[in-house]
């Protein structure tokens, strides 16, 4: 049975008029390694693609795995507070929750955040303070920004 760089000598010995044992001789290495080439990329990327496909596997699974968990039943406020935990209440409102982290700055937060199932709202602290409040979900973080 005959090699690829035998076959490739052939070829080359044909379309440049030279004898296949000295085409063999020169085309040997280059054809060689262009095979292995070829076959160390394709099994590179055949790997590279198993891989990519476990990782957002478990990712899914992970995924999947966080939204079946229930939430937990506290509020977060990140800032300059007391008590960065706050238990939630059905009643529990925004002003509340800032109420109960004793926010300790040295002046009122210009702004809140509030990040809720990975999306976050920002609201501007004077509204808060005219009355215009809203509710706070199990497992909400809010950040007070000075």
């Amino acid at each position: 049975m005959r090699s690829f760089s035998q076959i490739d000598a052939d070829v080359a010995a044909k379309l440049a008029g030279v004898s296949a044992r000295r085409a063999v001789r020169l085309l040997s290495l280059p054809s060689l390694l262009s095979i292995l080439l070829l076959f160390v990329t394709g099994c590179e990327t055949k790997e590279h693609a198993r891989l990519e496909a476990q990782r957002a596997y478990v990712a899914g699974q992970e995924q999947a795995l966080a939204q079946s968990r229930p939430k937990p039943q506290i509020v977060t406020v990140k800032g300059r507070v007391r008590n960065p935990v706050i238990p939630w209440t059905e009643d529990l409102t925004l002003a509340r929750a800032v109420v109960a982290a004793e926010y300790t700055g040295y002046l009122d937060p210009k702004l809140i955040r509030l990040t809720r199932d990975g999306q976050t709202s920002e609201i501007k602290a004077s509204l808060l303070l005219q009355g215009q409040d809203m509710a706070v979900q199990p497992g909400d973080v809010i950040e007070l920004v000075q």
